[in-house]
This record gives C-alpha cells, structure tokens and sequence, in this order.
C-alpha cells in the first residue's frame, strides 16, 4: 500500500509541476508580446536559461558556416 500512495504522490507532483509549468510559460510569452516596446519591462519575462540555449546554437551554427 505503501509504494502505491508514493506512487499516486509522484504522479500528482508531477501533474502539479507540468500545469504551474505552463501557466508560468503562457505568463512569459504574453509578456513578452505586451511589453516588447518596453525593454525594462520586457526584462522580467525573459529567460535566462533559454536566451543562453539560444546564444549557444546560434554560435555553434555561425561556426560551423565559416
């Protein structure tokens, strides 16, 4: 019975996470559509973490075309 409940829990945490995910992420892109004329605003809903993916790919493809 044990393993069951931390079975349903992890699903919920899960379920949880996924939902608050993408609540945050159609938060970020309205933003960015609202406030993009606005660079102080624009700021807050950007992503760190992606803007770095970005600039990575795009370096790796400005190499690999010279």
């Amino acid at each position: 019975m044990l393993l069951f409940q931390q079975a349903v829990r992890f699903v919920m945490k899960n379920k949880a996470f996924t939902y608050l995910k993408n609540v945050i992420d159609d938060i970020r892109a309205c933003g960015k559509f609202t406030f993009r004329n606005d660079p102080g605003r624009l700021k807050g809903y950007r992503s760190k973490y992606n803007r770095a993916k970005y600039l990575k790919r795009k370096r790796a493809t400005e190499d690999s075309n010279i």
